[in-house]
């Protein structure tokens, strides 16, 4: 399993939030089609631009709850002082795709951004 995590702004659209999905999977030499799903805390998971980005990359969107993304804080590669500041822990984007992608996952390196959104990447064997 190959889970997506994202994290975006007030600012970021549907569009924006696909395109740096789409640019991380080319960066670690991926593609569409090796997507298992994207996560993203609960409350961003009911926001409709994470809803329909999911819809738009053909994968089912994981809202993770506080405590699954909490418990993967340790192992997050990057930190942003905001991020940590608002939800309570270092990178939503890794921490989401970590929690997704199950209790073994690593991350494929760390989150990529445009100026709204992140995207992580984690791969594991259950989701």
């Amino acid at each position: 399993m190959i889970a997506a995590g994202i994290g975006f702004n007030s600012q970021a659209t549907s569009d924006c939030i696909i395109e740096v999905v789409r640019a991380t999977l080319l960066a670690r030499e991926l593609e569409l089609g090796d997507l298992s799903a994207v996560a993203t805390s609960l409350a961003k998971a009911s926001d409709a631009r994470a809803q329909t980005a999911a819809m738009a990359l053909a994968v089912p969107l994981l809202g993770m709850p506080d405590t699954a993304l909490e418990a993967e804080s340790a192992r997050a590669i990057s930190s942003s002082q905001r991020v940590q500041a608002l939800i309570g822990v270092p990178s939503l984007a890794e921490c989401a795709a970590l929690a997704a992608a199950g209790e073994n996952a690593s991350l494929l390196g760390a989150r990529t951004s445009n100026d709204v959104a992140t995207c992580a990447l984690a791969v594991g064997g259950a989701g």
